[in-house]
């Protein structure tokens, strides 16, 4: 990291050569000076001291920029205050010290930068057995400017002192606090974790009962196709208000509001919609009312919570206007087929032609009844019945989607289908 290293410490008096002590660090100091290289450190022990104070400390301060102008690394240790008031106007230099704690009158070791240090010399010596009143006449012959010097050290050492104080307190205030911070983020996530556990199983156990609910509803549609009367549907309408209410007040109670996009479609007669407590689809028949809306799914017209409803395709413009008759031949025709189509087809041990024969009549009854979802039971085997009807589900063009039916609802060996 450095050139080269020059140090001048400790005492280099000697009586066989003749050197006091300001001639042996001055010597020392000349040979590092001849031989000094940029990039070098040179360490100096009290530099300019052995001799008159002034003089001492004004060539301290030239030793110091000539060191600094040849490349160097300079640390120096001196207690002349002329030099510590040149290192804290120097560009190039910083003052520092080591910490001595005024009770005990002691080190405490502690490296203190930006603050020049005190020497104490006074209080050192009162505590050594200095008389009293000879430390006072020594102050005494300090100069006024001197004495400034040396209180505003010592103002700028407790000033470093309660700083470094208040650091430390503040550094430990952090640490508590991020500790803190730390143990509320890990309780949260673990809150987090916990509620998100809570809702998957209440999720769960809403989509259960939703199948049950629409299990239900299948029944009744059954029972109408049966029975065929004005007053069998109007028993029907009533039982799917019944379900419907029921299946709000659980969505309400274990599900959290679902958020909706909005697709820009007003809720109003003609719209597809689908109703999100029962996750079914149907078409509104009239505008909304009062907060209700008529949703006609398949047969069933039902009165439903504008609030449960999802638009989803607005009505299509109509090309050509078709007479009362066949509009009410057409609407004769899709109750027709409500009240006798059947929401599961079983193929199971068809033939190939056979089977792909009344698949494409089921799909196409179960679309002229407005039906939204169909179960078709193909079986496991070598599946080539499952790979018939997902084929003829993939190119339909009325078909949404399909998948694999539930295990409850036969696994691998049914398709539920979901129509326009």
């Amino acid at each position: 990291m450095f050139t080269q290293i020059w140090a001048d410490i400790g005492d280099e008096q000697s009586l066989e050569q003749n050197l006091s002590t300001f001639s042996g660090h001055i010597k020392n100091i000349a040979r590092a000076l001849s031989g000094l290289k940029k990039g070098a450190l040179v360490l100096l022990d009290e530099a300019g001291a052995g001799t008159d104070p002034d003089e001492g400390a004004a060539l301290a301060a030239a030793l110091l920029d000539a060191f600094l102008d040849g490349g160097a690394v300079v640390m120096a240790s001196t207690h002349y205050g002329e030099l510590k008031l040149f290192a804290s106007d120097h560009a190039k230099l910083v003052n520092a010290s080591m910490e001595f704690d005024l009770k005990s009158l002691a080190p405490t070791y502690r490296f203190l930068p930006g603050t020049p240090g005190s020497s104490h010399a006074f209080k050192i010596a009162g505590r050594y057995g200095v008389p009293k009143d000879v430390i006072e006449r020594a102050e005494h012959g300090f100069s006024q400017q001197e004495r400034d010097v040396a209180r505003m050290i010592e103002q700028l050492e407790n000033a470093q002192r309660r700083a470094h104080k208040a650091q430390s307190e503040a550094d430990k205030l952090a640490a508590r606090l991020k500790r803190v911070e730390e143990e509320a983020e890990r309780k949260i996530e673990q809150a987090e974790a916990a509620r998100r556990r809570v809702g998957e199983r209440a999720s769960s156990e809403l989509d259960e009962l939703l199948r049950q609910i629409r299990i239900e509803a299948d029944q009744v549609f059954e029972r109408v196709k049966k029975e065929k009367s004005q007053e069998s549907i109007n028993a029907a309408r009533n039982e799917i208000r019944s379900i419907n209410s029921a299946a709000g007040e659980l969505s309400r109670e274990i599900r959290p509001e679902e958020k909706v996009v909005d697709s820009g479609i007003a809720v109003r007669k003609g719209v597809k919609v689908r109703i999100k407590n029962l996750n079914m689809t149907g078409v509104v028949t009239d505008d909304p009312r009062h907060g209700k809306v008529v949703v006609m799914v398949g047969a069933i017209r039902m009165d439903v919570d504008l609030k449960q409803v999802v638009p989803l395709e607005a009505p299509q413009p109509v090309v050509q206007k078709k007479s009362k008759g066949s509009s009410r031949m057409a609407t004769r025709m899709r109750l027709e087929k409500a009240t006798k189509i059947s929401r599961e087809l079983n193929i199971r041990q068809l033939r190939f032609e056979e089977a792909e024969e009344k698949l494409d009549q089921f799909l196409d009854d179960a679309i002229v009844a407005g039906v939204d979802e169909v179960r078709i039971v193909h079986g496991k085997g070598g599946g080539v019945l499952r790979k018939l009807t997902h084929d003829m589900l993939r190119r339909h063009s009325q078909i949404v989607s399909f998948e694999e039916a539930d295990a409850d609802s036969g696994g691998q060996g049914a398709t539920v289908a979901r129509l326009q």
